[in-house]
């Protein structure tokens, strides 16, 4: 037997590198398999670092004047809350505009307030005195080159009398969206939208009665909008 002495040795040390190999890569509870998800665990951290810093670096340089001035812009081109009486000016200044009267103006609204967290449409009908076919059309182009932004869904001219339909839209506002998402490009974007509305008007402010969250007076009595379900 003690011929065969000579070969404990090399079956131990085969025994302990296979034994050895198995606990480094034999499984998602060894060691191997442990470093390797620790390090893709730091690259990834450290790409989360990396994004962040260049985050932080790019709102040091914000010109915050200039951002609340854009800010203040895009809330008269598309509002963040309903505003009905934003709405009911810009359609009296329209007809003022075009020689012609605003009459009347019914809805469907809804809660007039809106909430900062909400966004929609509200569509209105408007009735106008108009004295003739070219005051209809000043008072549409009026309408469609004005802010807040808004749509004319429907037009109907009678010699004297002219009815539209309108649309406009609330949004609001966005938010900066989770800390690795990388900024917008914000500043071109707007750029690129004031070059879009250079001729676009903000009427003058007139006066406009909002009795309350749910209705409004305008030329007459009585409540030109129906209330939609709470």
């Amino acid at each position: 037997m003690k011929t065969y002495y000579w070969l404990v040795y090399p079956v131990v040390t085969i025994c302990l590198i296979v034994i050895s190999a198995k606990f480094l890569v034999g499984g998602q509870n060894q060691a191997w398999f442990k470093l390797l998800t620790q390090h893709q665990k730091v690259v990834t951290d450290r790409a989360a670092i990396a994004s962040l810093q260049k985050k932080l670096t790019a709102l040091e340089l914000v010109n915050t004047t200039a951002l609340q001035t854009d800010l203040a812009w895009l809330d008269q081109v598309i509002p963040r809350k309903k505003q009905i009486d934003v709405l009911v000016n810009e359609l009296r200044f329209a007809g003022q505009s075009a020689g012609a009267v605003l009459s009347a103006y019914t809805g469907t609204v809804g809660q007039i307030s809106g909430t900062a967290t909400d966004s929609g449409q509200l569509s209105l009908q408007a009735s106008y005195i108009v004295p003739d076919f070219s005051s209809t059309q000043a008072l549409l182009s009026s309408l469609e080159n004005s802010l807040p932004l808004l749509k004319i869904t429907q037009a109907n001219y009678t010699g004297t009398s002219l009815t539209v339909t309108i649309v406009s839209s609330w949004a609001a506002q966005a938010t900066l969206g989770r800390a690795d998402v990388p900024l917008p490009a914000y500043t071109e974007k707007v750029q690129q939208l004031r070059t879009q509305l250079a001729n676009y008007q903000i009427p003058l402010v007139l006066d406009v009665i909002v009795a309350s969250s749910e209705s409004a007076v305008p030329l007459g009595t009585g409540n030109p909008f129906t209330a939609l379900p709470r």
